[in-house]
């Protein structure tokens, strides 16, 4: 194989720093260059889970696997056919697998590249993972969000909606069936290709800081590393994977698995005789064994000493200090707003050569729905005292969870800008006060929420809390 077709590819997923969970997944396949086939090429995919919890995880580890067993499943078609099989399939996956657990919410977001040996590589993508291209110094987004940030931004009265990049208008598993957008670019000896969750971009201020990073690391591994540390620096907010793809390496490298938090590995390489300590490693073992009772015998006698000089002498410990974490208002899934109408992509699909990157072209201007409900603007804090503690009752609708109903009772109340703190303290008084399971990742649609007070603004007369 030419020396031009090498990959090398870095990968890291991360949980960040406010979630305990990492609902995000990646795959890669196959991860060994002498399986690789003109045909099929390499495939590489990242997912974000949407759903809350343990669903979110099932839905894109499901989806991984259905669509990477598709696009190399037997049935014949050219590399977008098989693309456009395999996000078929996942989604079909996810919404069966849904449906049998009764409709709850469960889907993910998806974007897959598939790199065939000449360079020539077709990417789809559902939801508002992305694919990026650096090229000679430039960063290019290669894909299109599927969320209603890219359809309205702002609320019809021109003020911007916070919560419009976490709602989603297209993903794998929400409905029966999806479509997944196409993109061709052809990749250049030298090029990079990144694929990444939303939990990177958020944190990101600009293409021209991902352009920095890429220019300055040389490995694939060390990028990904670095951007994922990025995000968390910046406050991981949400979880984090990012897939860098080096076309036309020096070397092959390749992930070890597909999975979450999985690092790469370096293929072996023949002839290289491995480092003498994992050839042979029983000197190491024991000279830390030797280490260990020495100091363990220098820490006894050092104890004695100090009790010898004063018996009286107490340790005192240590203070450790605390990080109060930030939260986001969760990622929802067709949350309120339908993506309009649009025909099945075309199968004319835009080319970048290896030359200056071409305009993939702007998408069509669409008008809101006019079923969308904008998000209301928080009421300033009225003049007076809040009144005393009241109780109401909050209906689940489409595109709650705990967080957005914390930041939409917290601007009832009058913190029109809550702090992290703010919204932390909220969130775990509704969960408590409601015994909510999952740490309330998971409403039911229907259901409702007591809310506890005060409130600037009195709960409805029916009982109902006001919601703006």
């Amino acid at each position: 194989m030419p020396t031009a077709a090498l990959l090398d590819v870095g990968v890291l997923s991360h949980p960040g720093i406010i979630r305990p969970d990492n609902q995000d997944t990646w795959g890669f396949a196959p991860n060994d260059i002498r399986h690789i086939k003109p045909a099929t090429g390499s495939l590489a995919l990242v997912a974000d889970g949407v759903g809350g919890g343990a669903r979110g995880e099932e839905a894109s580890r499901l989806a991984k696997d259905t669509f990477i067993k598709t696009y190399f499943g037997d049935a014949a078609g050219t590399v977008p056919e098989r693309l456009q099989a395999a996000a078929a399939a996942a989604n079909s996956a996810v919404y069966e697998r849904a449906q049998a657990l009764g409709g709850e919410t469960m889907a993910t977001t998806l974007v897959a590249a598939a790199i065939l040996p000449n360079g020539q590589t077709h990417i789809v993508n559902v939801g508002d993972s992305r694919a990026y291209l650096y090229r000679q110094g430039q960063v290019k987004q290669l894909t299109r969000d599927h969320n209603l940030a890219a359809l309205a931004p702002t609320d019809p009265d021109g003020v911007p909606n916070p919560h419009a990049q976490n709602m989603l208008t297209r993903c794998i598993g929400a409905e029966p069936s999806t479509i997944a957008d196409p993109f061709q670019v052809t990749l250049a000896r030298g090029d990079n290709l990144l694929l990444c969750t939303d939990g990177l971009t958020k944190h990101l201020n600009g293409d021209d800081e991902l352009e920095q990073h890429l220019r300055r690391l040389q490995k694939a591994d060390a990028a990904a590393a670095a951007l994922v540390n990025l995000a968390n620096a910046r406050g991981g907010t949400d979880n984090i994977t990012v897939m860098v793809i080096k076309f036309g390496a020096e070397s092959e490298r390749y992930p070890a698995a597909a999975g979450n938090g999985t690092k790469t590995i370096v293929p072996a390489r023949p002839g290289k005789r491995p480092h003498w300590f994992t050839h042979n490693p029983t000197p190491w073992i024991i000279t830390a064994i030797l280490a260990a009772l020495l100091l363990a015998f220098i820490g006894l006698y050092a104890l004695d000493i100090v009790k010898f000089i004063n018996p009286f002498a107490t340790a005192t410990p240590a203070a450790v200090a605390t990080v109060q974490p930030k939260i986001r208002p969760t990622k929802t899934a067709t949350a309120i707003v339908s993506e309009p109408t649009q025909p099945a992509p075309s199968t004319a699909q835009p080319t970048l050569t290896a030359g200056a990157p071409t305009s993939i072209g702007p998408e069509p201007t669409v008008a809101p729905s006019e079923t969308m409900v904008p998000n209301p603007t928080p009421r300033a804090t009225t003049a007076g005292n809040p009144t005393p503690a009241v109780t109401c009752q909050w209906k689940i609708i489409a595109g709650d969870t705990v967080d957005t109903i914390a930041i939409a009772l917290l601007g009832i109340e009058g913190s029109p800008t809550p702090t992290s703190l703010d919204i932390k303290t909220r969130r775990e008084k509704i969960v408590k006060s409601n015994n909510l399971q999952n740490n309330g990742d998971d409403l039911a649609i229907g259901n409702e929420l007591v809310i506890e007070g005060p409130f600037v603004t009195q709960p409805n007369s029916d009982g109902t809390c006001p919601r703006k």
